[in-house]
């Protein structure tokens, strides 16, 4: 019931803020399956991690390793809806995890980091490009890539829920 709500509360948001394609209820049916996603995602990323403290041994390490690097080029494969503005990283949600500091954004922290042995060739550094393509696309091609997007995130998910089975044998 709660997710409908929420649901409905983001439609609402993202038909009264206004688009710069129109209010089109198909990007609005993306928005919604990428909001899906990106909870889903936050889920099974928080999960991997509690996973990975309470049982450190080398091949749950390996393998929630894996796992881990798969959700992070995931969220990098996001393309944004055209028309919403909020940051959709969601850094802020996890109370438990140490930022340096939240109050800044992704691109003024991004000096303030370690370069050091590291490719700056694609290194999060997506979202604008990203935002560029979505701008070119279609509302129908916008919700197929949210669609597929979510699809990816399903794919990382059964992996975990396999590993998961076989451990508990």
């Amino acid at each position: 019931m709660t997710k409908l709500t929420f649901a409905g509360i983001i439609l609402f948001l993202f038909f009264s803020t206004g688009c710069k394609k129109g209010n089109d209820p198909t990007l609005g049916e993306a928005l919604v399956i990428q909001d899906e996603a990106i909870h889903m995602g936050m889920d099974i990323e928080k999960e991997i991690g509690e996973m990975m403290s309470s049982d450190p041994t080398p091949e749950n390490l390996s393998v929630l390793g894996k796992l881990t690097i798969d959700i992070m080029q995931w969220k990098k494969q996001m393309i944004p809806v055209p028309g919403m503005q909020h940051d959709h990283d969601h850094d802020g949600h996890d109370p438990k995890k140490n930022k340096k500091d939240t109050s800044a954004s992704r691109e003024e922290n991004h000096e303030g980091h370690d370069h050091e042995g590291h490719d700056h060739e694609n290194h999060g550094h997506l979202k604008s490009t990203n935002a560029e393509i979505a701008a070119t696309l279609t509302p129908e091609e916008i919700k197929l890539i949210q669609t597929d997007w979510k699809k990816e995130l399903l794919k990382i998910k059964a992996e975990l829920d396999k590993y998961k089975s076989t451990k508990a044998k």
